[in-house]
């Protein structure tokens, strides 16, 4: 089996073999002569795809020095690089001018794509990729609202310590502006909102007592957390705190109110540093 059939029939194994057993072979004109030929086959996305999942970073990132991908494929191969956990190659996709948060289509930005699935892939995109934090999926939900919704709440507070340690933020309410603790989706539905509806007592807790979300807030058909209770709900625990919140007369306007009790000063109010708007100071 020679390398192209290896590549094309994605034999990793076959393409290592012929690979360590070519002790005179260059690697960087070997790996330029397999560019050169699957782009003029026009086949050059079949090479990086291969590239990506078998981990032949060298390989990859020579492909992307060339120049050769499509801005439609650069994209798709970017999240599945991020996906896979495979940071090496993407931060070699940033380097050479990939903007994580421009030329997707409407609300399917980069983080949006792959926020959920990996609390890892997040934490790199928000703060290696300076990929914004509010970017919206198809339903018009943000990432912590996505992760409210679901009661992922250990995920939830991993990004929060990740991106509050890296920006020297002192307190954990200061992530949740970052993060639109109160932005709504298209529903009008806050993440508390969600989380309320979800019956995840623990993330309706963190999000009112850590993140200083707004209870007030009221959707597209005016309910806010108070009326959905006494509307009667079935999650006891969540009914039962919210109603402790009016009762105690706690008060969390929006969070850009001078009267707030979750304001946040103005020297907190910074943007997420990245590494990448580092490397372009």
């Amino acid at each position: 089996m020679n390398v192209l059939d290896a590549i094309c029939n994605r034999d990793y194994g076959a393409f290592k073999e012929i690979i360590e057993e070519s002790l005179e072979i260059d690697k960087e004109e070997f790996y330029q002569s397999l560019i050169d030929s699957f782009v003029e086959a026009k086949r050059i996305n079949k090479l990086f795809s291969f590239a990506l999942e078998f981990k032949v970073n060298d390989l990859a990132k020579k492909i992307i020095d060339n120049n050769v991908l499509d801005k439609s494929s650069t994209k798709g191969f970017f999240v599945i690089a991020v996906s896979g956990s495979n940071f090496e190659v993407a931060k070699f996709f940033l380097e050479n001018g990939f903007d994580v948060n421009d030329g997707f289509e409407s609300r399917q930005a980069a983080l949006s794509d792959v926020l959920c699935r990996d609390v890892e892939a997040a934490n790199f995109l928000i703060n290696e990729a300076g990929a914004d934090p509010l970017a919206k999926d198809k339903k018009g939900k943000t990432l912590l609202n996505t992760l409210a919704t679901v009661g992922d709440v250990d995920s939830i507070d991993q990004i929060v310590e990740s991106i509050r340690q890296k920006n020297s933020l002192q307190t954990k309410e200061s992530v949740g502006y970052l993060l639109g603790v109160n932005i709504p989706d298209d529903k009008g539905n806050t993440p508390l909102i969600n989380a309320v509806f979800g019956g995840e007592n623990v993330t309706v807790r963190y999000l009112v007592e850590e993140l200083g979300a707004d209870p007030e807030i009221r959707n597209k058909k005016k309910a806010n957390v108070f009326t959905i209770v006494e509307n009667g709900f079935y999650d006891r625990e969540t009914q039962d705190y919210i109603e402790s919140i009016k009762i105690k007369g706690m008060s969390y306007s929006t969070i850009d109110s001078p009267s707030s009790s979750c304001r946040i000063e103005q020297s907190e109010k910074v943007e997420i540093k990245s590494s990448r708007s580092k490397n372009k100071e």
